[in-house]
């Protein structure tokens, strides 16, 4: 049996993975979703199709090291492939209990998929909102935050 790497979605944006020339089709409809691919394939997707990108971007991730040294994702295998995996739990503590300047330190390291996904959850969560958050939710989402959350009450109320 050929060796078989896991690939899992970090993102509840829908990512598919196709190349019709090996043939392969992944769907990832939701965060957490995983999917087993033979590392030949895989190599061949990686270079032919948009999985370095959505590595890159944040929607996806692989944990095995020695594919994404085999690649040239990264350098070595003790290199830190930096990833935030946005649980509930976690964009609860960012929109509230963490302090600014870890959330701060935390904005860097997320893809833009993943600012927009933690700045919708604040949208939907604004009674835990505090002020702070919502001024640098705003600078780095590019999306007013306080003006959807009152688009949405407004849109409640009727």
């Amino acid at each position: 049996m050929a060796d078989m790497i896991k690939i899992r979605s970090t993102t509840d944006t829908s990512v598919s993975l196709y190349d019709p020339t090996i043939p392969v089709r992944k769907s990832f409809e939701k965060k957490g979703a995983v999917a087993m691919v033979e590392k030949d394939k895989l190599i061949q997707l990686y270079f032919n199709s948009d999985l370095e990108t959505a590595l890159r971007a944040g929607l996806l991730a692989i944990d095995d090291k020695d594919f994404l040294v085999e690649v040239g994702y990264i350098l070595d295998k003790e290199e830190v492939v930096e990833q935030v995996d946005l649980t509930p739990a976690y964009m609860k503590r960012c929109i509230g209990a963490m302090p600014v300047t870890e959330l701060a330190a935390a904005l860097k390291k997320m893809s833009k998929y993943q600012i927009q996904e933690l700045a919708e959850y604040a949208i939907q969560n604004s009674a835990e909102l505090r002020m702070d958050r919502i001024e640098l939710l705003d600078k780095v989402s590019g999306k007013n935050i306080l003006k959807a959350i009152e688009l949405l009450k407004a849109d409640k109320e009727v």
